[in-house]
């Protein structure tokens, strides 16, 4: 079939068309083009302002001398107050914050203030905030709904998990005696394996010595959760029965799901938060505790409680896992300055630093992920590419450009357990191809435009 040619006339306004809307769409998209960078607030080198709430304040050092330690050794300058104290409040005049975290560790329902119940500490974490807070079998609702609204479910009021198999052997008075149950305190050693969260080494190769939890709520999180996820798992023998069954009662059985003893959110604000399933967890009892599995199961002169909870203070406390990242540079490859436009078709070259807070050494380092990506959206991802790292922090990729003009928004969304979300996005626009861009466009249409000028 004969190729088909324009006319004299056709040739020479479809070549003005194309001059102006390919000038008009570059004009009218560059006034789109835009940069936008978010990600959480920047941990500063000053310490961090940590409110400790008991029921007792007086007594925390010597019941808690150890997690308080962790908290200062990560940042942190103490407040401590009792639940009966009018320091016990988050805001001060004018209703401005006065702390970057606070840590519950089951105080009374009957004490807590309007200052400090479930909808102010939900505040405080929606203004990026951090929380510990831990819950007991006596705990009443003020505590149940704080946890609740971090996305953990206590269980029923009055419930504590239970285990016959794995329990502490190496505990004074903690068998069963007869017909008569008496409190067992529960060994785990099934810790997530998230480094930022627990650390390499714990995520390598798991705790020294299994975790130590008398009475502890069973906590329940959705596995489907974005946000939130169990840090330490309770065993599978573990159920969850009334803290003092009564004479010759019999155990449910075992739960399906299985119970967490510690878990915790990242929001997607950049705050943090740990929910303890007991303070005992948590207290130098139980930090210096002998642990011994059953039937002369491995033993360990201490327990893993203080190794987990100096690793989750970390991370709660953001000495790890806060990331942040630089403006989105996007150039045609062998350029360094962004063009107002690009053509349909044309490579670009992207790169951006995303860097990660060290708090034991306090100072931004190169961020040592490998999955950042990066899309280029009209409506939806045209182009999704993982970008190559850099020994320095720097992340870098070539894209092609679709064939489609418009205006694309060159997307970062870095959103990962345990780290603080990265987002990043740059407009660019993308023209259409100019008359003598056309392949053998200009080369045939050339005798027409000669022939069309000369009879002018």
């Amino acid at each position: 079939m004969p190729s088909r040619r324009l006319c004299p006339s056709a040739a020479l306004v479809a070549a003005l068309l194309a001059s102006l809307i390919s000038a008009s769409v570059a004009t009218a998209l560059a006034s789109a083009a835009s940069a936008h960078v978010r990600s959480a607030p920047l941990p500063s080198s000053r310490l961090r302002q940590v409110l400790v709430v008991a029921d007792d304040a007086d007594g925390l050092e010597s019941t808690h001398g150890g997690l308080l330690r962790a908290l200062r050794a990560a940042g942190g300058k103490l407040k401590l107050a009792s639940t009966r104290s009018a320091a016990a409040g988050l805001r001060g005049k004018g209703g401005r914050y006065l702390y970057d975290a606070v840590v519950l560790l089951a105080p009374s329902a009957d004490a807590l203030s309007s200052a400090l119940d479930a909808d102010a500490v939900a505040a405080f974490v929606d203004a990026g905030g951090d929380a510990l807070l831990t819950i007991e079998p006596s705990s009443g609702r003020a505590l149940r709904e704080m946890a609740y609204e971090l996305g953990v479910d206590c269980g029923a009021p009055g419930a504590a998990l239970r285990d016959h198999v794995n329990y502490n052997a190496a505990a004074e008075g903690k068998q069963v005696a007869g017909e008569e149950e008496l409190e067992l305190e529960i060994l785990s050693d099934e810790v997530m394996r998230e480094a930022w969260v627990v650390g390499e080494g714990v995520a390598r190769e798991s705790l020294w010595a299994p975790v130590a939890c008398r009475g502890c709520v069973p906590l329940y999180v959705d596995e489907r959760s974005e946000l939130g996820a169990r840090v330490l798992l309770a065993p599978p023998s573990a159920y969850a029965a009334a803290p003092a069954p009564s004479r010759g009662a019999r155990a449910p059985a075992s739960e399906p799901a299985r119970h967490a003893l510690v878990a915790m959110l990242q929001a997607r604000n950049g705050a943090r938060a740990v929910v303890a399933g007991g303070a005992h967890m948590l207290s130098d009892t139980a930090f210096e505790a002998a642990v011994a599995l059953p039937g002369g199961g491995a033993s360990h002169a201490k327990s893993g409680n203080e190794q987990l909870a100096a690793e989750l203070i970390a991370w709660l406390m953001h000495a790890r896992g806060h990331l942040r990242a630089s403006p989105l540079r996007h150039s045609r490859p062998g350029e360094s300055a962004s063009p107002d436009a690009y053509r349909v078709g044309e490579e670009m070259e992207v790169s951006l630093e995303v860097e990660e807070w060290d708090g034991a050494q306090q100072r931004w380092a190169p961020y040592a992920g490998t999955d950042v990506q990066v899309e280029l959206v009209r409506m939806h991802p045209h182009v999704r590419t993982t970008l190559d790292r850099a020994a320095n922090g720097t992340f870098s990729a070539q894209l092609a450009i679709p064939e489609l003009h418009g205006a694309y928004t060159l997307r970062v969304n870095y959103a990962r357990l345990g780290r603080t979300v990265v987002e990043v996005e740059e407009r660019v626009v993308v023209r259409p191809l100019r008359h003598d861009e056309h392949e053998g466009f200009f080369a045939d249409a050339w005798p027409y435009y000669h022939i069309s000028a000369a009879g002018a």
